[in-house]
């Protein structure tokens, strides 16, 4: 009776290993095949640093051609608008002295002329430094429903200029996305650069509004959308205006066939309700931040932008320039980076996002049986083995009310307030927001089979004293590797 126990704990086991390797190749598979990505870099980072070195916009994009497959967009705010000189605030009181006084005129395209008793004290008044960016400004006031204006043209001193009144308080207008320069952004598609819009966000959504913002993009290739701030729009609303809202956002972006791209190490509000609403059509973006490159040599960048892509399934590479080289010097560590990438067995193309494998949920409660069976021999050894059989039935009985309760989304979409990592023997990796996308194989599988046995014994000397379910209900470091798991409890009892 006790070899028969015995036996019967070491077949749930095996039979729970295999079923892990079976869903391990078919992962691996689909890994393989998710080897395109995105190399990108910032406009007007570009535009500076070319400036910098007097070569024009056409000169920059013709150098990067080659080395640079995006161009990022972030949305210009209104605050931005003032301080480069394209548009200035007119005071209420301003202009009505100075129609007073006959030192302006202002008129509507109808020739209706506005008098000193029309300027409203409730009123913000704008003189913009031309049409187009007027036009991207009142574009963006429409599509984001925010207040009421009117366009106007003002002329003095001989000259003329687009003029707008809003209602719309100048404090909330400072911080909120006025559109993109359309002219550059044709310019860069036209020298075969996918287009990276960065939104973003504004108060109060409504239905369509992502729709409308996303009109101007229709002709254009885009590689991702990326959105800017902590908080995605409508993060205000609740209930069910907040889900349609997001199936509102969604339903924008599948339009288009354009995947979200999430930033790594930057986890934004509603990131995981859209990633819900959009079938996790998402792709993953890493980025060395502004602090970290000035101190950052070329060689530990390179190294920071293979590992994330190859360890982390990072598809979109946001470079920033180094501060300390000049653009030339830029364009030849992109190159280098590209090789590199090249090299690893990548190809520069428009990311995708992986599909879901729908893992058939009997499978995975045959790996919680040898989970269970693991835990039980452990205890087993330890002359416990009444509790050992106790503590697995909690285990089974949790694992199967997970798997009717809270179902498909839980197990084949990922936990959406955290994600699941093994690092040292991740064979494949649960992540936030990515579903099945963030499942990774690890560089633990590239070593030769007998260092790979020998790591998993010395992991199993370590662990073996833990009690298997505990460790699986309550995660300590939000880690969760079955295959390794019971690969370790395999080795450590046959």
């Amino acid at each position: 009776m006790e070899r028969k126990f015995r036996i019967a704990l070491l077949l749930l086991i095996a039979i729970a290993f295999v079923v892990s390797l079976y869903i391990i190749v078919q992962r691996v598979e689909i890994e393989q095949g998710d080897q395109n990505l995105d190399v990108a870099v910032e406009w007007a980072q570009l535009q500076s640093f070319a400036e910098r070195q007097g070569l024009t916009d056409d000169e920059a994009l013709a150098m990067l051609q080659d080395k640079v497959t995006a161009i990022i967009f972030k949305e210009q705010l209104f605050s931005e608008l003032l301080a480069n000189g394209q548009a200035t605030v007119y005071s209420p009181v301003d202009l009505r002295f100075s129609l007073a006084r006959g030192e302006v005129d202002v008129h509507d395209e109808n020739g209706v002329t506005l008098s000193e008793a029309d300027v409203s004290l409730e009123s913000n008044y704008y003189i913009f430094a031309s049409e187009a960016a007027l036009d991207s400004v009142v574009w963006n006031l429409d599509a984001k429903r925010m207040g009421e204006y009117q366009t106007y043209v003002i002329e003095t001193g001989g000259q003329v200029f687009p003029f707008l009144e809003t209602n719309f308080p100048i404090a909330s207008l400072l911080d909120v996305g006025v559109g993109f320069n359309q002219e550059s952004m044709e310019k860069v598609a036209s020298f075969g650069f996918r287009i990276i819009p960065q939104f973003r966000s504004w108060p109060s959504y409504q239905e369509r509004d992502m729709a409308k913002l996303l009109e101007p993009f229709a002709n254009l290739q885009m590689s991702c959308v990326l959105f800017n701030d902590a908080s995605l729009p409508g993060m205000e609303l609740e209930g069910e205006d907040f889900t349609a809202a997001y199936q509102d956002i969604a339903q924008a972006f599948s339009a288009l066939d354009v995947p979200v791209a999430t930033i790594e190490f930057f986890n934004q509000k509603g990131m995981s309700s859209l990633m819900t609403a959009y079938n996790n059509e998402m792709v993953r973006l890493h980025v060395i931040t502004d602090s970290e490159i000035t101190t950052m040599t070329k060689d530990k960048a390179l190294d920071r932008y293979l590992l994330a892509v190859n360890e982390r399934n990072i598809r979109v590479l946001f470079v920033k320039f180094f501060n300390t080289m000049d653009f030339e010097s830029n364009v030849e560590f992109l190159g280098t980076l590209d090789q590199a990438l090249i090299d690893d067995g990548f190809t520069l193309a428009a990311p995708v996002s992986i599909p879901d494998v729908q893992n058939n949920f009997a499978l995975l409660f045959l790996i919680a049986l040898g989970i269970a069976a693991g835990g039980v021999c452990l205890l087993d050894l330890l002359r416990l083995r009444k509790v050992g059989l106790v503590l697995a039935a909690l285990l089974l009985l949790g694992v199967l009310g997970l798997l009717c309760l809270i179902g498909r989304y839980w197990l084949l979409k990922g936990w959406p307030y955290g994600g699941f990592d093994l690092p040292d023997l991740g064979v494949f990796r649960w992540r936030r927001g990515r579903g099945i996308s963030g499942i990774h194989c690890s560089p633990f599988l590239r070593l030769p089979i007998s260092l790979r046995v020998r790591l998993l014994w010395l992991a199993s000397w370590g662990m073996g004293r833990s009690l298997c379910c505990a460790w699986m209900l309550f995660p300590v470091q939000k880690s969760l590797c079955w295959p390794d798991l019971v690969a370790v409890l395999a080795l450590n009892h046959l």
